[in-house]
């Protein structure tokens, strides 16, 4: 499973693997599914994939038609049908004949209030003892070996575990992940994270920043880089 934020960025012709979630945030419109494929018949065979939630089929999916012998496909799924906490279960059908198995979560999570990208010398001036929130930005410098995201939130437990990570939206790439943490200030606060380039700078290019708490993506900003 990932999320429609990678459907968006996924790029065929030059395909990054899309981040796997293991839950989603009550409430989202679209979730999506990845998967890769080989040996079918293209034109002929089929495709789609049904949703169950405690035993019954919440959606049964729309029939698709393959139109290469291989390659890895992304759908974008309306989430109406999976709006209840809980474990659901997704399958894939081939020629109406169950291929793969994924289950699922729909959790409840903090409720994320603000949300931005701010530069590491905002940074680096920001802490417990700071007057007000850093200085908001969506544009850097080409170059810029760090970036920096802040985020207030609601509703935090000390078991919530949060995490970060950046992509490049022109192929949905990885750049970099930050480490799972979790917070001392509950249930309301916020956080500034520093987020280095892992291959030593970010390029000229479209980025985002995804927030990610107890697997769910809870947020998704999205920023430039000239």
């Amino acid at each position: 499973m990932t999320t429609e934020e990678a459907f968006s960025a996924y790029n065929s012709s030059n395909p990054a693997l899309p981040p796997q979630v293991g839950a989603y945030p009550q409430g989202l419109d679209n979730i999506a599914f990845y998967f890769q494929y080989a040996s079918v018949k293209p034109n002929k065979d089929t495709f789609r994939v049904g949703f169950t939630f405690q035993g019954g089929e919440v959606r049964h999916g729309t029939v698709h038609t393959f139109d290469q012998d291989a390659g890895t496909t992304v759908l974008e799924i309306p989430a109406d049908a999976m709006q209840l906490p809980g474990t659901y279960k997704a399958t894939l059908y081939v020629d109406s004949t169950a291929a793969k198995s994924v289950s699922f979560k729909v959790i409840l999570t903090p409720t994320i209030t603000t949300e931005y990208m701010i530069t590491a010398k905002a940074w680096e001036g920001f802490g417990p003892n700071s007057k007000g929130d850093p200085a908001q930005t969506t544009t850097f410098a080409s170059g810029a070996t760090r970036v920096g995201v802040f985020f207030a939130y609601t509703g935090m437990a000390k078991t919530d575990v949060h995490y970060v990570a950046v992509y490049n939206n022109a192929n949905g790439g990885l750049m970099h992940r930050s480490q799972d943490s979790t917070d001392q200030y509950v249930p309301d606060g916020s956080l500034a994270i520093i987020l280095p380039a892992d291959a030593g700078a970010y390029p000229k290019g479209k980025y985002r920043t995804d927030v990610y708490i107890n697997k769910a993506m809870v947020k998704s900003i999205t920023w430039t880089v000239k």
